[in-house]
């Protein structure tokens, strides 16, 4: 799950390359891969063994211009209340040290920021890509900085 579709779409269009036509066979299919990746407003479906849920948000000036959304109490109640035995959260530490200018903004976030507080006793760092408006990667490795869509470089092997 992800507060927006249109990283919903990115996510399920890399576990399509990541599972389709796999030896073994994972039994994945293009439309059960689809089932299950949506926000958490248009998922309806029942209670999942697992939940991954992304906020995919770094930057502090859109996280500030969505920050009413992001921590909307109702959205971060059934994102984790759908996962039957486990759900992760995956977002970054801007999100986490947002400091919203509306009081009930910021009332609101503590849900998400206790969470954190909480459940994040073995949190670990990893380096995801970033693409600036040009695709271009903003990772801080030299050997991949600046090239477009991520072409060979080993780290973001992932998301070709």
């Amino acid at each position: 799950m992800a507060p927006h579709r249109a990283q919903c779409s990115l996510v399920a269009q890399n576990l399509n390359t990541t599972f389709l036509g796999q030896t073994p066979n994972t039994g994945a299919t293009p439309q059960g891969i689809r089932a299950t990746v949506d926000t958490v407003e248009r998922y309806q479906g029942p209670f999942l063994a697992l939940i991954f849920a992304s906020f995919g948000l770094g930057d502090p000036d859109l996280i500030a211009l969505e920050d009413e959304f992001l921590f909307d109490l109702n959205r971060f109640n059934v994102l984790v209340s759908r996962a039957a035995t486990k759900a992760f959260v995956m977002l970054s530490r801007p999100v986490v040290e947002h400091l919203a200018d509306d009081q009930d903004v910021l009332r609101a976030s503590r849900l998400l920021k206790n969470y954190v507080g909480l459940t994040c006793k073995h949190a670990a760092s990893i380096e995801l890509p970033y693409f600036d408006a040009n695709a271009r990667c903003k990772c801080k490795r030299e050997s991949c900085a600046g090239l477009k869509l991520l072409r060979n470089c080993p780290l973001h092997a992932f998301t070709r």
